[in-house]
């Protein structure tokens, strides 16, 4: 009997300790997967489309269903706001604010130009 009792003491620790161990693994990917979705919040998102709106006293312009907030900080890669024209090209990147509010970190109006290949020759 005792033999038995002893055999299940250590069945039941070992049981135990394998529990914590999975727990303990469970809150280290818990963990991982916070961090992987702060730093997926923090990049910059691309976007693209045909101007719908512009507001230029608030600074917005409405790009298909989303409205993007243009800051002090929003760099112009092509054109600006008071140049913008609704029904054009327009693209850049994007951060999702706290808030909720889209906060522009680049944006382009105009078509997007044409990369040059390199191979063109200058003929005088």
């Amino acid at each position: 009997m005792k033999k038995l009792s002893r055999v299940l003491s250590i069945g039941l620790m070992a049981l135990a300790i394998a529990g914590l161990q999975l727990n303990l693994q469970a809150q280290q990917s818990e963990g991982s997967a916070a961090k992987e979705t702060a730093a997926k919040a923090d990049r910059a998102i691309p976007f693209h489309g045909t101007l719908k709106a512009v507001d230029k006293g608030a600074g917005t312009v409405t790009v298909g269903g989303r409205t993007f907030q243009l800051t002090t900080d929003t760099k112009y890669l092509q054109g600006s706001l008071e140049e913008a024209k609704v029904g054009e090209k327009v693209g850049g990147s994007y951060r999702k604010s706290e808030d909720g509010t889209l906060k522009v970190n680049s944006i382009r109006f105009g078509e997007k130009p044409e990369k040059s290949t390199g191979s063109e020759s200058n003929e005088e």
